[in-house]
């Protein structure tokens, strides 16, 4: 349980990268990064594994530094072509995805450890104590780490980080050692830390759901670019390519050509505004947004329930279609039996375009006939 208002507050800082560039050898890891967190932000920087999210994060703490570009905290040059500021010397904080923690340490002299040069041993242990207290493990001061829990270990990690009061933290997968119900409580607790103690941050993470739930704004990389940058809500309802469709969340996409103002997809026919005979595109449907019918829909594709799984509030559909015996999956609010022959609808709204060659997403109007 953690107890309010026993955190100092911090100072947030505003973070800017302007075309940052890093390279291992001859292979280029980060092509032009740009990108604000605004004072007291936090950002989610997620992608697939190894589109450069953890070495974008060690150019920010100094660990590394820039082969182009320039990084810069409250506008002033942390690293460019002539300037790379130590770590030390950058008031960031950092929570890794394995903690850190000193296992030969108590508790609180892990919490105290980047304390004590500059307060000395017992206002540092004041301070590490009360840090404790905020998340709510003042009990654990004594013990060794090894005897925590996953979740009480990242609670050390998480108070030792913020002790020190840095302008911006960075969390490299700080969540992906936990489980379940846990996983989600400590984020909750991580967040409202955050929040209170009022520090910049930039989480990494490579879990969709995760971003979405803590983070103010989300940037998508893919093969060290930026893909997609902003709100959750909107990226997931209007996403600017086919990648960060596909990422967020399961997509069912389908390359269709215009003809006569419409396009014939597996989920109907439907009209298209905008668009010139013979255009190719490519449709993307969500599939909590695909619906089954038991009864014939002209113009849609059939196929055969192959398995069925609860989840809750819904079920999840695997169907062998029969004109491609491709599987699709799909959920429902009702159970359907196995092997029950079904023809997959979604209404207009719920259709997504991209140009087929750019997987652009495109502005047009997509009507039922």
């Amino acid at each position: 349980m953690l107890h309010r208002n026993k955190t100092p507050i911090t100072y947030a800082a505003e973070l800017t990268l302007e075309n940052v560039q890093h390279f291992y050898g001859a292979r280029q890891i980060l092509h032009d990064i740009s990108f604000t967190l605004k004072a007291g932000e936090v950002v989610c920087l997620l992608g697939p594994s190894g589109c450069g999210k953890s070495t974008l994060l060690r150019l920010i703490a100094g660990l590394e530094c820039t082969d182009g570009g320039s990084v810069r905290i409250n506008g002033k040059v942390m690293c460019d072509a002539n300037t790379c500021v130590p770590t030390q010397k950058r008031n960031i904080g950092m929570v890794f995805q394995d903690y850190a923690l000193f296992p030969h340490f108590t508790v609180l002299q892990n919490v105290a450890y980047g304390l004590r040069s500059v307060l000395g041993n017992v206002e540092a242990e004041n301070e590490a104590m009360r840090a404790l207290e905020r998340v709510g493990l003042a009990h654990a001061a004594q013990k060794s780490p090894i005897q925590l829990s996953g979740g009480e270990r990242q609670r050390v990690a998480l108070a030792r980080s913020v002790v020190t009061r840095p302008s911006i933290l960075l969390m490299d997968e700080p969540f992906s050692g936990l489980d379940g119900r846990l996983k989600e409580a400590i984020r909750r607790e991580t967040l409202q830390v955050l929040r209170e103690a009022n520090v910049t941050t930039l989480i990494v993470t490579h879990d969709p759901e995760e971003a979405m739930r803590i983070a103010d704004r989300l940037i998508l990389m893919d093969e060290g670019r930026i893909v997609a940058h902003g709100q959750a809500e909107t990226l997931y309802r209007a996403p600017p390519n086919v990648f960060t469709a596909s990422f967020l969340s399961e997509t069912v996409v389908q390359n269709v050509t215009v003809a006569h103002g419409q396009i014939s997809t597996m989920f109907g026919v439907f009209m298209v505004d905008g668009c010139d005979d013979g255009t190719k595109l490519s449709m993307a449907v969500h599939p909590h947004d695909v619906q089954l019918s038991a009864a014939q829909r002209i113009g849609c594709q059939h196929g055969k329930i192959n398995q069925c799984s609860f989840a809750g509030d819904h079920y999840h559909y695997d169907i062998r279609l029969a004109a491609s015996d491709d599987m699709l999956m799909c959920e429902g609010r009702t159970r359907e039996a196995i092997g029950q022959v079904v023809w997959l609808y979604c209404n207009a709204e719920n259709v997504m375009l991209f140009d087929a060659t750019t997987q652009e997403r495109l502005p047009l109007h997509v009507r039922t006939i």
